[in-house]
């Protein structure tokens, strides 16, 4: 099995090259900072993000879970094309109001599962 690399940001210099990252670190980072993001405020890039954190004051239901679904979804598929999610994203939020989420996917190139937890 061959091991796919590539460029991370902010760049790495080592000896005077640019260090490669593996492909699994890489999209994790990718999807942490699509789902950290909120949709319309980076730079140069306002279709960057998702509507994540926007959800954080909704009482929980089947309407906080629904949109979770719907805005990672449109948010990962628009802007991380390396990958398919598989099924739905499990959406958690416990009484203190932390919203949590559990991302499963296949990488395109290498055919390997993965999976995201990520805390708001």
């Amino acid at each position: 099995m061959t091991t796919v690399k590539g460029l991370s940001f902010p760049f790495i210099i080592n000896n005077g090259s640019v260090v490669t990252g593996d492909i699994n670190a890489l999209i994790k980072s990718s999807l942490t900072n699509i789902i950290s993001y909120n949709w319309g405020i980076r730079f140069f890039d306002y279709d960057f993000g998702a509507f994540t954190k926007t959800l954080l004051k909704e009482p929980n239901d089947i309407i906080l879970h629904s949109l979770m679904i719907t805005y990672l979804k449109d948010a990962i598929n628009a802007q991380e094309i390396r990958i398919d999610i598989q099924g739905n994203p499990i959406i958690t939020k416990d009484n203190l109001g932390k919203l949590g989420m559990q991302l499963n996917y296949q990488i395109k190139s290498t055919q390997q599962l993965d999976s995201l937890t990520y805390l708001l």
